[in-house]
């Protein structure tokens, strides 16, 4: 049973689409669709945020006075998934 969370432009909120497709007979393998960027300060290992867009990822170094240097970003997708076709 899903959630019933309103969310624009998908059938589902990405926790119960991500249960959906567990609870699959056979896997659809599909690309991950949800990004997903975690920022770890370099000097301590911290993880210093989750967010899922670019644009929150430079807002988080802003409030947290870091520098890109500082910081490496991880990503669930390859940067190339995210360019539309």
């Amino acid at each position: 049973m899903d959630c019933s969370i309103p969310v624009f432009g998908t059938a589902r909120c990405p926790d119960c689409a991500r249960r959906s497709s567990s609870r699959a007979l056979d896997p659809h393998h599909l690309p991950v669709t949800f990004a997903e960027y975690t920022v770890v300060r370099l000097d301590t290992g911290d993880v210093i945020e989750s967010v899922e867009t670019e644009a929150e990822v430079a807002a988080c170094l802003v409030f947290a006075r870091l520098r890109p240097d500082q910081v490496e970003i991880r990503a669930n997708v390859p940067l190339m998934a995210l360019t539309p076709p």
